[in-house]
Parts: C-alpha cells; structure tokens; sequence
C-alpha cells in the first residue's frame, strides 16, 4: 500500500445523471469518459498517469504530479470546449452538464480506491447545493466549477495566465463535515456565476472596516444683554431660566 501523499484531487459529476432511463445512463457514461480523457489530452496532461477512479455518475481523479492550476486553469478550458462540441450532436436527453471540484491535500490508494480527508473535501464540494444552484441557473453553461478554499487562496486569486480570479464568487458550504466552510464558483461562460448570492470579502488578516472618526464637538455660543451689560454664553445650551452675573454687578 502506497504511503499517503499531498496529491491534487479532482471529480466531475454529471447533472441530472438519475433521472435518465438505463440506455442513456450508459451512453452518457461512454461520453463522458471520451470528452474527460480528450480534455486532459488537449490540456497537456497524460489521461494514462492520471489515476481515475469511477463514480458511477463521475470520475474521481487523482494524481500526485499534476498541478492543481493545471485542473482548474487549462484542463477546465479544454473540458467546457469538448462538453460544448459534444452538446451538438447529442439529443437533449443526453447532453452532459457536468459539476467539476478541485481540491488538494492528503490521501492515500488502499488497494481498493482512494481515502483521505482530501477526497472526502473534494465529494462534499461538487454535491454543495451552491453549485447545484449556480448550474441550474446557468441555462448555456456546460460546466460548472468549485474549488476549495485552499485552492482558491493559494493559486486562483494570485490570476495566473490560465485562470481569472474575477469570475469566482464566494460560497459558505455546510454538508457533514464541512460546516461554515468556504469554497468558491465559476460558471465558465459567464462574467459571474448565476445563480449565487454575493458576499462580502472578508478583509486581509488584521485589517478591518475603518471606524469612522468621531465628529469634534463645536461649542453652541450667543450673546444676550443685562442692563448696558453684553454677556457672552458659550458650550452650552439652556431652557427656562438661567442667571449670569456679569460685568462685576
């Protein structure tokens, strides 16, 4: 058995996978596999090296080697291209819409499959309902992408050649062991991803919101007369009657 390892961890799903009858299920699972394989051929990246685990309606893929800017830049490029050709000459019930989450981090091959909190991550993400929603809502799209937190922080924002980090949008995910985590969606196609509610950034560590200065207080000032004698009142402000002695009376 392998040791365990920081690997990039990478698994499409397809939309909508359950509700076709058995026939197309298998089709769609064939397409699948011939349009995920093209793209990571046209990506630069060896389908053969590249450990693929199937999920029934998915691929897990897992690789030590690979570049974690290389699954969420150039290989999601190149997968929307080939889901898009392969959306012309498919009938509507077998077009494929895919969810795509990329992840890094710790795991292990048993002998059996892949394990490690790593994948575990990577399965919670690409079922978040966020990202369900912002497909849905995404009526031309063919893909859509979440990556995690890590992902996010340590590659996309810094927007290499291959990504755009202006086309993400900032979700809170809450499935089992991801409570109040963040992830973050594009919807390739679009400028930003439908279907989700926008979030405020949060500020870079030990900064915060300004507070407003406070305003300076400005004496109240007025002048009345007693006799011949001019009194001047200031920093205050008076209802009923007030008596001054002034002018030495």
């Amino acid at each position: 058995m392998a040791e365990p390892a920081f690997h990039t961890v990478a698994l499409v799903d397809i939309e909508g996978f359950g509700d076709r009858p058995n026939p197309v299920q298998r089709q769609v699972r064939a397409d699948l596999y011939e349009v995920v394989r093209a793209a990571l051929s046209r990506a630069g990246l060896d389908p053969a090296r590249i450990d693929q685990e199937d999920r029934g309606d998915g691929i897990l893929m897992v690789d030590p080697d690979v570049s974690v800017l290389e699954f969420a830049g150039r290989f999601v490029r190149e997968l929307d291209d080939g889901l898009r050709e392969k959306a012309r000459t498919s009938s509507t019930i077998a077009r494929i819409r895919l969810r795509l989450a990329v992840h890094h981090g710790m795991c292990e091959h048993d002998g059996e499959g892949w394990v490690g909190a790593a994948v575990n991550t990577t399965a919670r993400l690409v079922d978040a309902p966020p990202l369900k929603a912002a497909l849905a809502a995404a009526d031309r799209a063919n893909l859509g992408l979440i990556v995690s937190r890590q992902v996010f922080d340590e590659v996309i924002r810094h927007d290499y050649r291959s990504v755009d980090s202006s086309t993400f949008e900032r979700v809170v995910i809450d499935a089992k062991e991801l409570r109040g985590e963040t992830a973050w969606i594009q919807v390739p196609g679009y400028s930003y991803p439908p279907g989700v509610a926008a979030m405020p950034t949060p500020a870079p560590s030990g900064t915060g919101p300004k507070k407003p200065k406070p305003r300076k207080k400005t004496a109240k000032s007025g002048f009345f007369f007693k006799g011949n004698t001019k009194i001047r009142v200031e920093g205050d402000q008076f209802v009923g009657d007030k008596f001054v002695n002034g002018g030495g009376q």
